[in-house]
């Protein structure tokens, strides 16, 4: 009896520390833009980390494995970059990045 409860009980503990593994992270997909013209911004850096991140393709598309309390930055240059968390992200599907206000060149001869 005492076996037959205690292996029901470790089935319990690893079905639940399955569910929340699961539950934690999510692939997530959405689309960099302009934020005045809408219009797709392609090969735009998407990451959390060196180690963790993607390009959006020609569309500005892009997926991304997400885990809950990672910080996301997408940048493109021109661009502000973006920072926003993972919980934040999953409720956005479109990414409106504001150009900056000026971009100072310089030249040397």
């Amino acid at each position: 009896m005492l076996k037959r409860f205690s292996i029901f009980t470790m089935f319990q503990v690893i079905a639940l520390v399955g569910m929340l593994a699961f539950g934690q992270t999510a692939k997530f997909k959405a689309v960099v833009v302009d934020d005045v013209t809408g219009e797709p911004l392609p090969y735009a850096s998407v990451y959390v980390s060196p180690e963790k991140g993607t390009m959006t393709n020609d569309e500005g598309e892009f997926s991304l494995v997400l885990t809950e309390g990672e910080e996301i930055r997408i940048s493109y240059v021109g661009y502000e970059t973006m920072h926003t968390t993972a919980e934040q992200a999953k409720r956005t599907l479109i990414f409106s990045l504001p150009r900056t206000s000026s971009i100072s060149a310089s030249v040397y001869s």
